[in-house]
Formats: structure tokens, sequence, C-alpha cells
């Protein structure tokens, strides 16, 4: 990735079943989390387009896959159904759960999930710890960042950020603190979509290598 500071991304679908999703070979990032935790905001952030992924103040209004397709990388990032809220009708929490977890477990070119929790939180709700496990189920790579961190003192933050941290069991610094106001985690949540695509690449460059070697070596027998 050459230059994640001017990323060229445009919305290429809006599904409500996996089964509509784009039918393409292009790895995707999907971000996840409770209604108005910000996944909209931190979509227009990290591809420095406004009203790519449309923010509303009202909780519960994404009830769908939004599908970004980015051309440098060549990389999508899916906006999943944010989960949570409880004005939303039991049939409708059912529909978003269930789009959520069809997406997540089957999905084959999805290379992992951006877990995204409110920094004044600081903890996980049961609906966030359903998604860490749906994660592990699934063999995804999962990733946490703490959202509307610029709402904290520096101290405040470090605090959420360890208290999250030690919940997951997961090593110090390995959550980003993120901010659509002033940028914050940008540059450190875009290493992080870069090394999964390399990861990604690597099995493949492994198996052509393989393959190869195979082929020489059948040769040189000869």
């Amino acid at each position: 990735m050459k230059n994640p500071q001017n990323v060229r991304a445009a919305k290429i679908a809006s599904v409500r079943s996996v089964s509509e999703a784009p039918q393409h070979s292009w790895p995707e990032v999907a971000f996840v989390g409770r209604s108005n935790v910000g996944k909209s905001s931190l979509l227009t952030m990290l591809t420095g387009l406004r009203n790519l992924a449309p923010v509303s103040k009202t909780p519960g209004r994404t009830k769908s896959l939004g599908f970004y397709a980015l051309k440098n990388p060549e990389l999508c990032l899916v906006d999943l159904p944010g989960y949570g809220w409880a004005q939303l009708g039991q049939d409708m929490r059912r529909q978003i759960a269930t789009m959520i977890s069809d997406y997540v477990t089957t999905r084959s070119n999805l290379l992992g999930l951006i877990l995204l929790i409110d920094a004044r939180r600081a903890e996980l709700t049961d609906d966030d710890w359903a998604m860490v496990k749906l994660a592990m189920e699934a063999e995804r790579a999962l990733l946490v960042v703490l959202t509307k961190s610029d709402k904290l003192s520096k101290n405040q933050l470090s605090q959420a950020r360890m208290a999250v941290e030690k919940a997951l069991e997961i090593p110090k610094g390995s959550i980003i603190p993120v901010s659509s106001l002033n940028g914050t985690g940008k540059k450190e949540l875009w290493v992080q979509i870069t090394q999964l695509l390399k990861a990604s690449k690597e099995p493949a460059e492994a198996t052509d290598e393989a393959a190869t070697t195979g082929e020489d070596s059948a040769a040189t027998a000869e």
C-alpha cells in the first residue's frame, strides 16, 4: 500500500443477506460494533472521503452490509450492521445477528474483523463478547479499536485501553485508540490492515514457490 492517506474508494453494494453480496476476489476487512459506536465515521476517516458511509445520529439505522471498494490497495471494507440498540424490534435484532453471523462464518475472502469499542465505556458488552466468540470460532483475525478517544484525557484513555486489553487477555498496546475528529489512530490502523493483506498473500506465494520448485526438480530428474 503506497499511500494510505489518499485512498480511492466507492460504495459498490448494500445488501441484507450474504447471498446478495458482491461476488469478487478482493480481500475484505469488516467493521463491527454496537450501534452508534462510530463505524461510519471511522470508514470516512480511513479513506479521507466525506460522506462515503453516511453518519446518522440515530442508533440502529444501519441494517445492511455495506461494501466499499478501494483501488490502492485492492481491498473491500465492509460495514456490518450495528448491534445492541434496544429500541430495535426483536425480529430485526435477530435478523441483524443472523446477517453478521452468516457473513463472518461463510465469506471466503474475509481477512479479519475490526471490533469497535466506545472508549468512554471501557468495557465489552454481552454483544461484544458474542462477537469475539464468533470471530474465534470462525478463526478470523480480530483487531480492536477504541473509538471517540478524543473524548477522554490522556490518562483516562490509557486506563480504558488497559481495562479492555486486560478483559480480552491480549498484550499491552494491542488496542488502537482512534478518533474520527482528529485522525488519531489512522496510520496505526492502516498498518494493521496492511499486515492482514500481506499475511493473506504469503500462503499463496509459498504455494507458487513450492510448485515452481517441484517443476524444476522434475525437469532436473528428466
